[in-house]
């Protein structure tokens, strides 16, 4: 992949309820908090695109999990592929993680 070239980002369903979730609580809280989350989150993803390395490498039973801490504590789990991002789930720090289905729906 060249430097300046992006892969492709794909959100699966249980991420997207994951980020809508957390941004309800967090501005449940703090609107101005919610709001912020919902930048980084966004700037992580466009960061993830560009450099899908940027994260953690775990084993698993998915070809290769990352995770990446976002601020406000929340992880962001994903694979990559030559030409693709799947972000699989976002996860708030203080889950148990043996308990979130990681699946790619």
């Amino acid at each position: 992949m060249p430097d300046n070239m992006s892969l492709r980002v794909s959100i699966r369903k249980s991420a997207k309820k994951d980020y809508r979730d957390a941004a309800l609580y967090i501005n449940k809280h703090d609107k101005e908090a919610a709001k912020m989350f919902v930048i980084a989150l966004r700037k992580t993803i466009s960061n993830l695109a560009l450099f899908p390395t940027m994260g953690k490498f775990t084993g698993g039973d998915i070809k290769v999990l990352r995770f990446l801490l976002i601020k406000y504590s929340y992880w962001v789990v994903y694979t990559y592929s030559n030409t693709q991002i799947d972000i699989l789930r976002v996860v708030h720090v203080s889950k148990d993680f043996n308990t979130v289905a990681i699946t790619q729906d």
